[in-house]
């Protein structure tokens, strides 16, 4: 790849790489000030020599699987058949950047498919339909049950409870809490159980983009 100065064999770093990919990922566009963006050939040509160097990457596979490889460049996606995240979490963008752990993406992803993936209120709302129309749950995951929440749900006898109004518990591993837990005693269901899961986590300001290397 030639730099558009007429520079051949431009050396670029990790950041830059993660950069570049996590940009396209965003706003469907190369990112503005990006040297790979500067470099002289496709974005299909880029990426195909940047993944031979980084095809073991989960931000590399997700790209790839969502681009066609750098062929149709759009913004992310909650749906990247053909690409298996390795690790203990799933990055996916959609209109921000949303992380999983690998046991509840799994399990969701089983039982309900992509679209449940989309974001955190559609993921309660396959549930809930699924549950009421077909009488299938996710497993349980992260000591998280939905037939447990499910079970809580309808022998709960008070209708009091305004979600808003209750205090978010913390996810574990960290980040800002996922959805609000039934109060203490009050023998509400906790919303948090229904997704099988401490299992999204999307910390304050959104999650990030899996790290290169990491």
């Amino acid at each position: 790849m030639s730099h558009a100065g007429g520079k051949a064999d431009e050396e670029v770093n990790d950041a830059e790489v993660a950069d570049w990919m996590a940009g396209i990922l965003e706003t469907g566009v190369q990112p503005a000030g990006n040297g790979i963006t500067n470099l002289i050939a496709t974005p299909a040509a880029k990426f195909a020599a940047l993944k031979t160097v980084y095809g073991a990457e989960n931000l590399t596979g997700y790209f790839d699987a969502t681009t066609g490889g750098g062929a149709s460049l759009k913004a992310g996606g909650y749906m990247f058949p053909g690409f298996s995240p390795s690790g203990d979490e799933v990055h996916m963008y959609n209109g921000g950047w949303k992380k999983y752990s690998k046991t509840a993406y799994t399990a969701l992803l089983s039982t309900h498919g992509w679209y449940c993936l989309s974001t955190h209120q559609e993921m309660f709302a396959e549930i809930y339909t699924n549950k009421y129309s077909a009488g299938a749950l996710p497993g349980a995951s992260n000591g998280k049950s939905p037939a447990d929440f499910f079970r809580q749900l309808e022998a709960s006898k008070d209708s009091a409870i305004n979600p808003a109004t209750v205090a978010p518990s913390g996810g574990p591993g960290g980040g800002a809490a996922g959805p609000p837990s039934g109060s203490a005693g009050g023998g509400a269901a906790s919303v948090e159980g229904a997704a099988g899961a401490g299992g999204t986590k999307e910390p304050t300001g959104g999650a990030e983009p899996p790290r290169l290397g990491g």
